[in-house]
């Protein structure tokens, strides 16, 4: 589905649900005509003329925003420059998922593919994990492309991922955030390469720009003054750092990850499965790793956590 946002500005919606392994993705009809991601799925991008975009920028290497690489087949393709090795060495990007982690908080190898086409929707192209991609270029914060009546600059928002940004229009007000999205259950920041931390700092740049319009990559557009922009984001930021106060809490005796998990359980409304409870580690490690950091919490032996 093509949405009008301003002249220029075109929200691209996925046939199916704006879920994993789908993404919005914005396209700039400009005399640069520009695509931001591109997991938004073949059906999708054939109301546009895909082979004359002349630029993609993928706001982060994940894979529900970069499956849809080859529908541009002209395009010159920028990524940040905190991630542009993870499109060319499988090693790396294992290391920026966090994914070698599994047998340590799983207990066990996994064997089969953490991920398979099963179920997968036809108008993706390609398996998921490791997308080999060839850059043109990267980018960096505060970075401008001119792309003719528009001027769209870069905006690192890390956190989700190191390499995660936001693009801003200023004339119109409209920022794309990317993946903070405000979706109800909160930010998710499970990589390895998250880091809860910037992630707040990350919610609270986007709160100083203030926007007009707020595109995301997997919800609705938000715009004020139907939707209170700020209120909404300051609730997003508020979950993380509620589930931060609750970990403390639990802290007040010595307990493991596993200990944790069974008082906080980041996903409420997901499916249990080996998956879930995998990146649900993650994420209650990423806030473990920052309470460390910062001297409020002590790991013991035995793989044990404490609150000073």
């Amino acid at each position: 589905m093509l949405i009008e946002v301003t002249p220029e500005v075109k929200l691209l919606r996925p046939a199916g649900k704006t879920l994993y392994p789908y993404s919005n993705s914005v396209y700039l009809d400009d005399k640069i005509k520009t695509m931001i991601d591109s997991g938004t799925g073949g059906q999708a991008y054939t109301e546009i003329m895909s082979d004359q975009i002349d630029l993609v920028l993928l706001s982060h290497y994940h894979f529900d925003h970069v499956n849809g690489v080859q529908f541009f087949p002209h395009a010159a393709v920028y990524a940040g420059r905190e991630e542009a090795v993870v499109y060319v060495d499988p090693e790396l990007y294992l290391q920026h998922t966090g994914r070698f982690r599994w047998k340590e908080l799983m207990g066990a190898d996994k064997t089969a593919p953490l991920r398979s086409r099963q179920g997968f929707p036809d108008d993706i192209p390609v398996n998921p994990g490791f997308q080999s991609i060839e850059l043109k270029g990267s980018f960096e914060d505060g970075q401008v492309f001119d792309l003719g009546k528009t001027e769209l600059k870069v905006v690192h928002f890390p956190g989700h991922t190191v390499g995660h940004y936001g693009f801003y229009i200023e004339k119109e007000g409209l920022l794309f955030s990317g993946d903070l999205d405000l979706a109800p259950q909160g930010p998710w920041y499970g990589g390895e390469s998250s880091d809860v931390e910037q992630l707040i700092k990350s919610i609270d740049r986007v709160m100083d720009i203030n926007p007009r319009i707020l595109i995301t990559s997997h919800r609705r557009i938000f715009k004020t003054p139907q939707d209170n922009i700020i209120q909404m984001l300051q609730e997003y930021k508020r979950i993380p750092l509620e589930r931060e106060k609750k970990i403390l809490e639990v802290l007040s005796q010595p307990r493991s990850l596993d200990d944790i998990i069974k008082y906080i359980w980041v996903f409420p409304q997901a499916e249990l499965s080996e998956y879930t409870m995998f990146y649900a580690k993650m994420m209650i490690m990423k806030h473990l790793q920052y309470l460390i950091k910062t001297g409020r919490v002590d790991k013991m032996e035995a793989g044990l956590f404490i609150r000073r």
